[in-house]
Formats: C-alpha cells, structure tokens, sequence
C-alpha cells in the first residue's frame, strides 16, 4: 500500500495525501458509486428497497467517516475517536439505513444530521475568551472554504459532463460507434459520484494550516461572499423582517389569526438571516456601516415574526395535530428561537451554535419514540382515541349510538385520514379501533371506518375543503379479460420518493399523473386528471387504468384515492390502492 501511495505521490501529491488522510471515506465513496451504477443499469435489484436504502447508507456513513476523521485530527489523532467516530459509527450508519419500522429511530434524518457534524466535528472545544473567537474565526475559514470548493467540484463535474456527451456525440457521428450506455450509464456516474467528492476531499485543509488571521487578510472570494452577504442578503432580510412587522400590526388591528403559511415563511426567513449573520461574520466585514447594522439588530427583529410563528403553528396543531411537517417546522421554529435567545445573551454567543442547535434537534427527531415519523402518529392516534371518548354517552361503555359534536368529529377524521395508509399508522388505528369494538384491518377502506364509526354523515361538512377520498363502489366489476394475470396489490403514495414496486413495475406518484417503470429503462407517464373528472362523486365509477408497457398490457384496478387541492385549486393524488394485472403471466413478466 505504502509503495502504491508513493507512486500516486509522483503522479499528484494531492492524490496520495487525501487517500492516506482520509482512506476510509473515499472506500466508502467508491462502494457508493458501484451500487449507484449497479442500480441505475439494473444490475442489482431496486425492487425491495435493501439496495437503494444500502446505497443511501455507504454515501452518508462516508460523510459520519469524514468528520470522524476531522475530529480526530483536531484531539490529536485521539485513538478511541478513531476508532468509534471514524469506524465504528459509519458502519452503523450503513446498517441503519435498512430500519423500516421507525418506533424508535427514523433513519432518513441521518444525511442532514452527518452534514451538520460535519461542520462542526473539528472545532468542538468551546474555549474561554479570544481562544473562543479564534475557533470561531477557524470554523468560518474552514467551512467557508469546504463550501466554495464544493461548488467548484460541481462545477467541474458539469465540464465534465459537458466533455463526454461532446466526445460520445463525436464518436457515434464521425464513427458511427453507438456507446452512449458507457458514458451516460458508467462514466457519468462515476464523475459525479466519487471524482467530484474526492477532489472535494482533496481541497479540505490541514487543520494546524488553518490560521485566523486570514480573516484580516481576505482573499478574493472570501470578500466575494462577504459583498453578497452586505448588499443582497442583509437588504432583503431588512425589508422581509418590516413586512411581517408589517403583518404583526394588521393582525393586532384586524384581529385576524396568521395565515397557515406563515409558518414556513418565517422560518425561511430566520434561515435565511441565519446565513446571511455567517457571511458577513469575518472581522474585515464588521465595520461596514450595513453590516454593523444588521449584526447589532437581526437577532432583535426576529422577536416579532417568532412570535407570529408561534401563534401559526399553535393553530394548526391544534385543530389538526401533528404531522411530520408540522413536526420539523416547530423543530426549525425552536431552533431559530434558541439562536435569538443565545445571541441575544452575548454571553453565548456563537456562530458554531448554529449548525449545533440543528444538529442536536434532528438528532432528537430521529431518535426517540417521538421522533419525526413516530411522534406525529401517536399524537393522530391519541387525538382519535380522546374524540371518540367524549362522542360515547357516558351511560354507555361501549361505542354505539355515539354523539358527535362538530369539533369532536373533525378531530376524528383528521386522525383517520392521517392514520389510514400508513403501515404503521395503521398498527396504532387498529389499537384504538379495537379498544372500542370497532371492526377493523389494513384491508378495510377509509369510507367503510368512517361508516362504523357513524362518522360518514359529518364528512362532508367538516372534513378540509383541500382533502378527499374516492372509494370503489361495492357492487363494482371490471372485465380483465384483456389482462387476466394477476401481479399484486399495489398502495402507491406520494411520500414514497423511491417509487412502489409491483412485480416487475416501479410506480410514482406525479401531481394528477402516475409514472411507471419496468427497470429495463422504459418508462410511461399517464395523466390522471380526465380519468378523475369521470368518477362520480366519492365514488370510483371507473377504476380501470390501462396501460401498455414492453408490448405488454396492463390493467390498474383502483379500489382507492386520497386526494389533496394545492395551491393551484387542482385536486392532486396524495395515494392510490388497487389491483394490478396484465396480459401475460407474472412470469413471462
């Protein structure tokens, strides 16, 4: 190994310094890109979801592997970190990917909660005084740095990209030479998924050459970023900050409640300050008449939007629970609400806070019984419980002849709406249901639960404007004699990103259409809105979805769909459950 990294040293000395500085991460990196490129050629299969999520875990544990690494240059080669924070916790990493029951532990927070570690994994000591200040200014130089070089590297894998399909084009038609797969299939992938980072690699300093100093003595890009900073970010947040100033007054005087967009609004907004306060923290910016404004007052003007944030969100948790959504926007709310605290203080002050904070929280927010996923469905679930409580006659011990009051029933839908569909949403719904001797299984559609529960008669004057569901009718057939194979039962929502496999077919959902794979790279599109416009009601008039995929027909015979209006007034598919069947056998398939 020794004399192949000396041999790599004549070649480029940046080469053989990154790979025996940091061998684990680029291994993992290079694992990372042969399964990426084994499932974009189909040569391994996605269909179970173990070799995508396995993919998603060697690309994060590389970036646990990198600020493992970065710790452990900064405690003095410390051999406990090495072997915990560099080894140890990747591999878990990896092997975490592949949970899928998130009682305790939601795994997808993990990329997040690397990144921010990553930021911050080599400047952990607090330090007292000017020792303080001086990690603060090396923690800016070497994120600072981290994030232009990996622009660049991004920058050079466009070129990258650019050059090949230059060459393939030139090959195919001077030559007439027909190998696109190979450029497009391998080398693409290989650019963007291992050369770009390792260059990025290549570029992260030496922590003992990081001297904060150089923020006196800025170099070109350094004052670049501090230009954006000073005369496009602070302006704009000044003049956001006035108009929900703004807001704050009209809601005083109107006595109207916040909009329930307001929420994002201002934690973009805080985000965003949050951003700016770091581009314009250098010492060479602090004299700035602009600067010194906006440093001296920003955490001030947060105070007002906060509160509104904290008005908005408590009126949506409370008439409709928690979401997963609504789960991460109060963690961002916090977390701004920590910063203003702590900067506010003086005492605590301190710019590595902010990637700190975030990452203490989504820490939290996945791992823990109430992480993102776990916790917003036993709230959805105690909601439901305590609504049919208090709709049972107190005479009664059972659930029958309930007395449903308007509030009580539009909690109850809301929770079933946001239980039913989900695998394990659906465990904590059979929970409650049963308690109250309500029939109930994973086969039993939203329409028939809201029926027992003597709900239906409530649904459409309390359930939201912006959600509906559509139901198959009972006595409902279809004719499948153009496709009589059965191939599986198909639940396709809109939060599966990855798609939904069905036999050999990968499903996604897509607005008012559907699109669908076979994994040979030929896909469909449907649109779905003309289909939608000819059911009936709440009722599926006309389940059938047909399609043609290889030469081969295919019918999807929908039982059920969840529908959801945006912003634009369109109903879009928030999930879709039925049967689906093709022309020739599953195994010809």
């Amino acid at each position: 190994m020794s004399a192949l990294l000396e041999k790599l040293k004549n070649i480029s000395p940046d080469i053989s310094l990154t790979l025996k500085r940091f061998p684990l991460p680029i291994f993992l990196l290079a694992i990372t890109t042969i399964l990426a490129i084994g499932l974009t050629n189909n040569l391994i299969s996605s269909k179970d979801d173990f070799w995508p999520f396995m993919t998603l875990g060697f690309a994060t544990a590389s970036i646990f592997a990198i600020a493992g690494r970065l710790f452990s240059e900064d405690r003095g080669e410390n051999i406990v970190a090495l072997i915990i924070l560099e080894i140890i916790i990747p591999i878990a990493v990896i092997g975490a990917m592949q949970i899928k029951v998130f009682t305790w532990f939601f795994p997808f927070l993990l990329p997040a909660i690397g990144i921010f570690w990553l930021s911050i994994s080599p400047f952990t000591k607090i330090g007292k005084g000017e020792e303080r200040q001086t990690i603060q200014d090396r923690f800016w130089i070497l994120n600072h740095r981290a994030v232009v070089s990996a622009i660049i590297a991004f920058a050079g894998f466009l070129v990258i990209a650019l050059g090949l399909v230059a060459i393939e084009r030139s090959l195919s038609l001077l030559f007439g030479l027909n190998i696109s797969d190979i450029f497009y299939q391998y080398l693409l992938p290989f650019a963007g998924l291992f050369l770009a980072p390792v260059f990025w690699l290549s570029t992260i300093d030496n922590l003992d050459e990081i001297n904060a100093k150089e923020l006196e003595q800025p170099d070109f890009i350094s004052k670049s970023f501090g230009f954006l900073g000073q005369f496009l970010f602070v302006p704009f947040l000044i003049a956001y900050a006035l108009i929900l100033l703004a807001y704050a007054v009209q809601i005083i005087f109107a006595q109207v409640l916040p909009l329930g967009t307001l929420g994002w609004m201002v934690l973009s907004f805080t985000t965003i300050g949050a951003i700016a306060y770091l581009l314009v923290y250098p010492s060479f910016m602090r004299q700035r008449v602009l600067v010194k404004l906006f440093r001296n007052f920003w955490f001030w003007l947060t105070i007002i939007p906060l509160i509104l944030f904290a008005i908005g969100v408590y009126i949506r948790i409370d008439a409709y629970g928690f979401t997963a959504l609504r789960t991460l926007l109060l963690a961002g709310g916090f977390w701004a609400f920590l910063l203003t605290v702590l900067f506010l203080s003086k005492k605590f002050a301190d710019i590595r806070l902010m990637p700190f904070l975030a990452l203490a929280l989504f820490s939290l927010l996945s791992l823990s019984p109430l992480n993102i996923f776990n916790g917003p469905n036993l709230n959805q679930a105690q909601r439901l419980e305590s609504a049919i409580l208090s709709a049972i006659p107190s005479t009664q011990s059972t659930f029958s002849n309930p007395n449903w009051t308007k509030e009580n029933a539009k909690k109850a839908l809301g929770a079933l709406d946001y239980l039913h569909g989900q695998d394990q949403g659906e465990v904590l719904l059979e929970k409650v249901l049963t308690r109250f001797g309500v029939n109930y299984n994973s086969d039993t559609i939203l329409l028939d639960i809201e029926r027992e529960l003597e709900l239906n008669d409530y649904e459409s004057d309390i359930r939201e404007e912006k959600f509906k569901t559509i139901s198959i009718a009972k006595n409902a057939y279809a004719n499948l004699s153009a496709a009589p194979y059965y191939l599986g039962e198909a639940r396709i929502d809109k939060y599966s990103s990855m798609g939904v496999s069905v036999s050999s077919l990968t499903f996604v959902i897509m607005a008012q259409a559907i699109k669908i794979s076979d994994g040979q790279g030929r896909e469909i599109k449907i649109e779905l809105s003309d289909w939608l416009a000819k059911q009936n009601g709440e009722i599926l008039t006309n389940p059938e979805i047909d399609f043609i995929i290889n030469n081969i027909k295919y019918r999807l015979l929908i039982d059920f769909v969840s529908l959801e209006k945006g912003s634009d007034s369109f109903w879009k598919i928030q999930r879709l459950e039925g049967l689906l069947f093709s022309s020739e056998t599953p195994l010809a398939n």
